[in-house]
């Protein structure tokens, strides 16, 4: 018998019920986003989400309509990429071979009024610094704007993966 199972069993004993200690939720699970669920103003006209995760497309949901209600033109940019377009990416030197994007563990997320535009820096930075805030909410998400070995100064912001 595992030292789980006694402890279990002296709790049980102990406590006269069997207790757990695990909670169950009464919310109800979220929906995950389709296209067809998505407002078409959240994602870029070639931002392809057929194959990203369900559970980072209904965190990134969150995370764009918590943007939007802050004033910001959030929308996913990229989505899936396949091997080919990622390969491009690296070449061009603004990516990776071994993409997350590629298995749909990743999108990107911009202010559509902005993109990655340098004459823009300072809007840019203020949109970095607040969707960096709304990715800290979802422990299971890494942001790319801590990357700052592998990609500079700012990282790579837009970048949010599971």
């Amino acid at each position: 018998m595992s030292l789980f199972k006694v402890l279990a069993t002296i709790a049980t004993f102990l406590l006269g019920k069997k207790d757990t200690g695990v909670k169950e939720s009464t919310e109800p699970l979220k929906p995950i986003p389709t296209k067809k669920s998505i407002p078409e103003e959240y994602l870029h006209p070639s931002a392809i989400i057929e194959g990203v995760d369900g559970e980072l497309l209904t965190a990134v949901f969150d995370i764009i309509k918590n943007l939007r209600n802050q004033g910001y033109h959030a929308i996913i940019h990229n989505g899936m990429r396949t091997k080919a377009q990622a390969e491009a990416n690296a070449k061009a030197g603004v990516g990776i071979k071994k993409s997350k994007h590629i298995l749909g563990k990743a999108v990107d997320i911009i202010d559509s009024r902005y993109g990655w535009d340098e004459d823009y820096i300072e809007q840019i930075r203020d949109f970095r610094v607040a969707l960096g805030k709304e990715v800290y909410k979802y422990p299971n998400l890494i942001w790319g704007g801590n990357w700052h070995k592998s990609y500079g100064a700012l990282g790579d912001w837009a970048h949010v993966e599971i």
